[in-house]
Order: C-alpha cells, then sequence, then structure tokens
C-alpha cells in the first residue's frame, strides 16, 4: 500500500526550479517512474533543476487493477499537493515542473486550477492521464470495482473539464502537453490527448505502464522530458511521431513487412493505419489475423463499452485463427489465438464453459509446441480458465524462471490477474498476485 511519501533524486539549496514526478492509480512514488528520474538527473542540461518524487495514499498496483477503494478522494489530493507547493516542501521554489502520470494527472490539474500555484508552475506534463474520465460500466467489468472520480460522467470529470476550460482553455501561464501510451490498454486516447488542441498532443512508446518506466535512457519518455525541459538543446516536436512512412505496396509486401510497417503506424500514433492495413491483408496467415485482433481488443480494453463491437470483432477473428491453425497443426498459433479467444469469449459473454473447453484445446497444443517462456505462460492461464489452479501456478512459476522483459512479463501478469477476476475467483487472484510479487 502506498502512503504519502515524497524523497528527492536531488536538492541543491542553490537550484530554484524544480521537476515534481507524480505517480497514478495505486501506484508508488519509488516505483511508478523507474529510471526516470535519474535519467533527467543525469542530463548536465537539466542539472539546474532539482528532482523529486512525490507520493500518496492508495492501495492497488496500476499494472493489476485501477480504481480506488477507501484511499483520499482526488479534491482532497489536490489540496495536499497544494499544501506542498505553497507551505512546505516546495515553497522555496520559484518554478515547478509537474510530471504525472495516469490518475495523478487528474490531482496536478484540481490542483493548478484550486491552489493558487498555476503562475509558479513552468510545466504540465501528463502521461496517460484519463483527462475526460472512463467509463464506470467499462472498467468494472474486469477490475471488479468502480470508479468514483475518474467517471466520465460524474461530477469530478464534469466539473474540472468546465473549470480547465474557464481559466486554460485558450491561454495557459506554463507550458502543457498530453502524452498517450502507443498501446495503452488502460485510457484511451479520447480521454487522455483528443480533448486537447493537436498542438498540445504528443505520443510515447510503451502501454499505459511502461511509458513512464523506461528501459533506456533513450527512450521515448526521456527524449520527451529532455526536450521541453531544456527548449533550447533540440527543437519541440513529438518525438514517437516523427518518421515518415511511405504508403506501403501492399500486394508485394511479404507478412514480415506488413507486420513493420503496422508497427511503424503505431510509432507515430496511427492507430487506425494500422488497422486498416490489416484488414487488407490478414487473411493471408493466421498470424496477421492474430495480430489484427489484438489491436481491436486494445481499443475494446480501453474502452469497452463505446468499443464492444470492436471486442466482438476481436473475438470473432481470434476464434477464425485458431480454427485454421488447428486444422494446419500449427500449435504455436493455435495456443496463442486460442487463449485469447479464452479470454474474450469469458470477458465479453461470461461463457466460463466454452472458456474452459478452448483451454484444454489450448493445452493440448501447448504439449506439443517450443517450450518457451509464452508456452508456459499460456498453459497457466489455460490451466485457470480450467479450474486447476495448483498447475497454473506451476506454469507461472515456471515460466517467471526464464528471460522476460519489463513489458512482456507485465503482460503476462496483468493477463492472469484479469483471468481470476474475469472467473470471479479471489483465492486464485490472491495466489496468482502472490506469485509475481515474489519476482525471480
Amino acid at each position: 500500500m502506498s502512503e504519502a511519501t515524497i524523497f528527492s533524486i536531488r536538492n541543491q539549496q542553490q537550484n530554484k526550479r524544480a521537476v515534481i514526478f507524480i505517480h497514478g492509480f495505486s501506484g508508488a512514488a519509488d516505483a511508478t517512474f523507474g529510471m526516470l528520474p535519474a535519467f533527467l538527473a543525469g542530463n548536465p542540461k537539466l542539472y539546474d533543476w532539482d528532482i523529486y518524487c512525490f507520493g500518496y495514499p492508495t492501495s492497488l498496483s496500476p499494472d493489476i487493477s485501477g480504481v480506488w477503494s477507501a484511499d483520499p478522494p482526488l479534491d482532497t489530493l489536490a489540496g495536499y499537493l497544494q499544501t506542498q507547493i505553497t507551505t512546505t516542501r516546495f515553497a522555496r521554489y520559484d518554478e515547478l515542473a509537474l510530471v504525472a502520470h495516469s490518475m495523478g494527472g487528474l490531482i496536478v490539474q484540481r490542483a493548478a486550477l484550486d491552489g493558487g500555484i498555476a503562475e509558479r508552475l513552468s510545466h504540465i506534463l501528463l502521461f496517460g492521464t484519463p483527462s475526460n474520465g472512463l467509463r464506470k460500466a467499462g472498467w468494472g467489468k474486469l477490475f471488479k470495482r468502480q470508479v468514483r472520480d475518474i467517471e466520465t460522467d460524474g461530477v469530478f470529470i464534469t466539473r474540472l473539464r468546465k473549470d480547465w476550460q474557464a481559466t486554460f482553455g485558450s491561454e495557459r501561464p506554463f507550458f502543457f502537453r498530453a502524452v498517450a501510451g502507443l498501446r495503452d490498454e488502460f485510457v484511451p486516447r479520447e480521454s487522455s490527448v483528443d480533448l486537447f488542441p493537436a498542438e498540445l498532443r504528443a505520443f510515447a512508446e510503451g502501454n499505459h505502464i511502461e511509458m513512464v518506466k523506461p528501459a533506456t535512457i533513450d527512450s521515448d519518455a526521456s527524449r520527451l522530458l529532455y526536450t521541453w525541459l531544456s527548449p533550447l538543446e533540440m527543437p519541440l516536436k513529438v518525438i514517437a511521431a516523427s518518421r515518415k512512412i511511405k504508403a506501403p505496396a501492399i500486394a508485394r509486401m511479404t507478412d514480415a513487412q506488413i507486420r513493420q510497417t503496422a508497427f511503424d503506424y503505431e510509432a507515430k500514433g496511427a492507430q487506425e493505419e494500422a488497422i486498416t492495413l490489416l484488414e487488407k491483408v490478414y487473411q493471408r496467415s493466421t498470424e496477421l489475423t492474430g495480430m489484427l485482433a489484438g489491436r481491436l481488443k486494445r481499443r475494446w480494453l480501453a474502452d469497452p463499452e463505446v468499443r464492444k463491437g470492436e471486442g466482438e470483432r476481436a473475438a470473432q477473428l481470434y476464434f477464425a485463427a485458431y480454427e485454421a491453425a488447428h486444422k494446419a497443426s500449427d500449435h504455436a498459433q493455435a495456443s496463442y489465438n486460442g487463449i485469447n479467444y479464452a479470454f474474450m469469449t469469458l470477458a465479453l459473454h461470461e461463457d466460463k464453459q466454452r472458456a474452459a473447453e478452448m483451454a484444454a484445446s489450448v493445452l493440448a497444443h501447448c504439449k506439443t509446441s517450443t517450450n518457451d517462456a509464452w508456452k508456459l505462460a499460456t498453459m497457466g492461464e489455460a490451466y485457470l480458465y480450467q479450474g486447476q489452479t495448483e498447475h497454473a501456478l506451476t506454469s507461472y512459476n515456471a515460466a517467471l524462471t526464464q528471460e522476460w522483459d519489463t513489458r512482456d512479463r507485465d503482460s503476462m501478469q496483468r493477463q492472469a490477474i484479469w483471468a481470476t477476476r474475469l472467473l470471479e475467483d479471489e483465492i486464485a487472484e490472491a495466489r496468482i498476485a502472490s506469485v509475481f510479487s515474489k519476482g525471480h
């Protein structure tokens, strides 16, 4: 459980400027941003900025859930941040740059409106913030709790957007940017960036967690912050959207080239173009079919209520790809598409029997496919759908002994937790969470 925690990465008495990192959905001051604050601290161009991480009470880990229980409401937390800025920890600074992730950006916006601090703010930089709220029905399906302050049509969001437009809609005393993750499954771009003018938007590689937890110093998040905090260092631009893509000649492209072109579209924030491309060619192979299904699934996850049709289409595509791979004895593709179909039929229709039947077929394919980390993770999920928690735990433990990058490991964990919640198995959820929390 996160508590009110403030600590410094750099605190030099002569500095009059500070960057404050503010975490989001039950994140933690010492974990959400990973090495990002340290990367900034090591940049000579930013030595005149002190750097802090700001934490507040919250209780659920952001990569496996996303809403609040009995923690303070956002208005209260905005007041807490304002107090730290005007009276206590940050009162000595002339300029403050607030870098916020997810729900932390809602706290920042409210504090900027209510706290009398706007004139001291040099930057507000929001990463994956649901500034236009989230739909309660969509989130409740997977997370088993309801959004209160973050609900799209709720009192908090409605008032925030009205007040922001009236106060900062046409002119702001601070530099402002809203950033969307290219693969954010939690916050749709309609809520994170589209409500702001195009010149105030940016995109960064990664999902909801990875976008602010970079693995390298040259990540999109790092480069964007270098740019915005030292604007003379390089031209102001959207780093992740800077590549130009030539219109592909689809008929002459190999499957590998199609996959890469779709990735390139996504890297410049052009998700629609990636989906349009895949729609034209997905019938070429089960891999391309699954790739299209995955992008539709991702958009459905970000907004399950409005995009339910895309969720249904993703399920249909996964099943079609599974059937084709099953007939061709392509065990890897049958396992991948089959387990995703099992998830979708459970999430969309609460059909536990159908999910268990598909899981049995997936396990049969796994037993004859190449032995790798994803196979073990797939088996773990399949065992969950069959109600075999002990076998699932064994598979996940074995999977965690393999080499994983942070993104894939988080994806495996998130999918496992979602599965237990869709199955309404709180005991299995706690045991799975314990396996991942121990680490390997």
